[in-house]
């Protein structure tokens, strides 16, 4: 699970300089555009940069338990935090 940690913080890093270059090179200029709008590509920014964070950090300093309970809920919250950079909270409200 480490090495699947990793690999998703890293690609979501990745991912977070791309929109941000995206938004920086965006026309018309984020300025223009209207405040819900711009306010929804900046979160969306920032969950993916915290989402690869966390999941950059799962990679690094994980490791599993011993017991059976706390290896299968610790696999079950892996699994959720490897979604996350997948999934846009800004599409539950529509």
């Amino acid at each position: 699970m480490r090495k699947i940690h990793l690999a998703v913080g890293i690609l979501a890093i990745g991912a977070f300089l791309a929109t941000g270059q995206f938004m920086r090179m965006h026309a018309p200029p984020m300025a223009a555009l209207e405040d819900g709008l711009r306010m929804i590509y900046r979160s969306r920014h920032i969950y993916l940069l915290g989402s690869g964070l966390v999941n950059l950090m799962l990679g690094l300093y994980v490791r599993p338990r011993a017991a059976t309970w706390r290896r299968s809920t610790q696999a079950a919250g892996s699994i959720l935090l490897l979604g996350a950079p997948f999934f846009d909270p800004d599409r539950l409200h529509q």
